[in-house]
Formats: structure tokens, C-alpha cells, sequence
């Protein structure tokens, strides 16, 4: 995730297993919801317009997406299993919203952030995660409020007005 953005937050609430996702957002208003298992996706989003929202709601199979978006107002939803999906989205706007709600695990994570004000939270079990964090703004809180197992964390802070917490059980 590269972000140049403000006003993110970022909730992986269950369990994602063997998933890359490399995230460059620039652009504005958008939120992305897996609600569903997401196995080894790729997804390959490049956007730069507004106000797009995505929901992957179901089973889908040995996908591949390819969205190359150059306007506004879209809704996309995959509302069926989707495994063997990788997910590579270049986003060029503000006020995001990315929620996955299911498993994670085996999750490598690049997030190179630029930006202020972002809330991450990881609320359930994260195990063989590595996160790789760049910081360059202000005012960020991290939570990590369930299991983090096997975990690498790699973070690199040049900002100021910090404030990580990680919440082991």
C-alpha cells in the first residue's frame, strides 16, 4: 500500500490465506469489502477517478480481474467465492475504506504510507504475517487487538504524533 492520501482506515477482521495485495491509491472516495474467504487472488485494479465502491460477496474461482478504471461513480460486485485471485490495485484518491472480513494468514503486506491521520486495525488472528511499514506522515494508531503469530514487523517512521498499539493474547 502507497498512499499520498488522507483519512484511511484499513480493518482486516478474519483470516486471509496466502494473499498479496499491493496497493498504490491515489484517487478519491472508495471502499473495498471482501466479506468472504479470499485465497491466493489476484486482482489487478488500476483506477483514477471517485466515489467507486467494491464488494466481493461470495465464491468465485480461479479469477483473474483486470480493472483498468478511468471514471466515476462505479459499483463492482462479486458476490461468489474467489480464490487463486491476486490483487494489485493503484488508487489515486482520498478517503478510503478497506475492510476484510475474513481469514488472513500467510499475508505479505507493502505499505509505504505518505499520508495523515490513518487508523489500522487488525482484530483477529494474523499469523505468519509480514508487514513491511514505511511512515512519512502524522497522527497514525495502529492496533493489533487479537493473536499476531510468526509475525514480521518492519516499520520505518519519519513522522511525528504516533501512537502503536499491539494487543497480544
Amino acid at each position: 500500500m502507497k498512499h499520498q492520501d488522507d483519512n484511511k482506515e484499513y480493518k482486516h477482521e478474519d483470516r486471509v490465506s496466502r494473499r498479496h495485495v499491493d496497493m498504490k491509491h491515489q484517487d478519491d472516495s472508495k471502499e473495498y469489502k471482501h466479506e468472504d474467504r479470499v485465497s491466493s487472488r489476484h486482482v489487478d485494479m488500476k483506477h483514477q477517478d471517485d466515489s467507486k465502491e467494491y464488494k466481493h460477496e461470495g465464491r468465485v474461482s480461479s479469477r483473474h480481474v483486470d480493472m483498468k478504471h478511468q471514471d466515476d461513480s462505479k459499483e463492482y460486485k462479486h458476490e461468489d467465492r474467489v480464490s487463486s485471485r491476486h490483487v494489485d490495485m493503484k488508487h489515486q484518491d482520498d478517503n478510503k475504506e478497506y475492510k476484510h472480513e475474513g481469514r488472513v494468514s500467510s499475508r505479505h503486506v507493502d505499505m509505504k504510507h505518505q499520508d495523515d491521520n490513518k487508523e489500522y486495525k487488525h482484530e483477529d488472528r494474523v499469523s505468519r504475517r509480514h508487514v513491511d511499514m514505511k511512515h512519512q506522515d502524522d497522527n497514525k494508531e495502529y492496533k493489533h487487538e487479537d493473536r499476531v503469530s510468526s509475525r514480521h514487523v518492519d516499520m520505518k517512521h519519519q513522522d511525528d504524533s504516533k501512537s502503536t498499539s499491539m494487543k497480544t493474547e
